[in-house]
């Protein structure tokens, strides 16, 4: 059970730092998440060192919680690199993210047809698990690559490292989806003849006021029913008022964990709106 504990509550800081800092608008947001994964990764290989686990412990710790840790490391790492290297002009991006797209796309489909681990884990079988991930049981049969040779047997079982690239490379084709979906939605909008001027209307509020508006129209299905997703309504607002909003998503969990009102701008707006109609008009 203490163990349990201490595995979630690193789980768990490493969501909080990941829904505190704006992973899209700077790339030292993504340093420091690279950082601490290293270092919480380090600090588990002490852990481990000095503890006794059951194996239903160890195969939970190489199964889920190294590779999840793990899998994000070789994710951001891969964001840094990609975000370092783009050409910030629309049409490049997109070649760009829709070739990698189709890269991954590949790669999936070799490993489908080739790797029995790789079927094993997606078909979320657990009979093996005992053999996968505990250590000391690997098998020099199963053809391993030469990383098998390579690792500290102390802290892998080779088949977390396998679970880990499996991660990331999910985390990485939703990442380059979302790349795609963006710079399409920004090409729809960018065309449109009878866009507004952006010298017409200025958001004169912070860019969290506008998000928190965005939020309150989408989850109450005020635009389109709630059919139409948020990121596109993101869009649309930051054509309307030439305003950049980053990743609103993390924004909104900042909101969420807000000391006072979690939504102060939608309080600001009833409270004027209100006082404004009690006034002798």
């Amino acid at each position: 059970m203490k163990h349990q504990t201490y595995f979630n509550s690193l789980l768990t800081s490493i969501q909080n730092q990941e829904e505190s800092l704006n992973l899209l608008l700077h790339s030292q947001g993504i340093i420091q998440i690279i950082n601490n994964l290293q270092l919480i990764l380090y600090q588990l290989s002490a852990y481990l060192l000095n503890s006794t686990l059951t194996l239903e412990e160890e195969i939970y710790f190489f199964k889920v919680l190294k590779p999840t840790i793990l899998g994000k490391l070789i994710y951001y790492n891969k964001i840094y690199r990609l975000e370092s290297s783009l050409n910030r002009q629309m049409h490049l991006e997109k070649k760009f993210f829709s070739k990698k797209l189709t890269q991954l796309k590949n790669q999936s489909k070799k490993y489908i047809r080739k790797s029995s681990f790789y079927k094993y884990y997606i078909n979320n079988r657990t009979d093996k698990d005992h053999l996968y991930f505990s250590r000391g049981n690997i098998d020099l049969k199963e053809g391993l690559s030469s990383v098998a040779f390579k690792i500290d047997m102390e802290f892998s079982t080779y088949y977390d490292i396998k679970v880990a690239k499996i991660i990331a490379d999910n985390m990485f084709y939703s990442y380059l989806k979302d790349q795609l979906y963006l710079l399409e939605q920004q090409e729809v909008y960018s065309s449109k003849s009878n866009k507004v001027k952006s010298q017409t209307l200025h958001w004169s509020e912070s860019q969290n006021a506008l998000i928190e508006l965005i939020y309150a129209l989408y989850v109450t299905g005020s635009i389109g029913h709630r059919r139409i997703e948020i990121r596109k309504i993101a869009i649309v607002f930051q054509e309307l008022f030439q305003i950049p909003l980053g990743d609103i998503h993390h924004a909104f969990h900042r909101m969420k964990t807000r000391a006072k009102s979690r939504t102060c701008y939608l309080d600001k707006l009833k409270q004027g709106l209100e006082e404004y109609m009690d006034k002798d008009i």
